[in-house]
């Protein structure tokens, strides 16, 4: 029997699932799971942007630090998340 939550499943990013990075928007789902899993609930994505390198596309995603009431504190990590396949290939580590 399924269970009553699968139609939410549809189309959305389930955790160690793998898919295409292509897009900002993408980008940031990754890098928002990535800050959720290794840094905490006070972390999340800022601007996405896109760096070409002699190897391979990236994503560099800044995490930034969040305070109820306040809203976004600052930038405070990076993380780069390669195009295509959305592995982490870089980040700031947890302290």
């Amino acid at each position: 029997m399924p269970s009553k939550h699968a139609h939410q499943q549809n189309g959305r990013r389930m955790a160690g699932v793998k898919h295409a990075i292509d897009t900002e928007a993408g980008a940031s789902l990754a890098a928002n799971e990535h800050c959720l899993l290794n840094y905490g609930t006070s972390y999340c994505a800022g601007m996405p942007y896109r760096l070409s390198l002699p190897t391979a596309e990236v994503w560099i995603v800044p995490a930034v630090f969040t305070s109820p009431g306040y809203g976004v504190v600052g930038e405070s990590r990076h993380g780069g998340h390669r195009c295509g396949d959305g592995d982490v290939v870089g980040a700031t580590p947890r302290r």
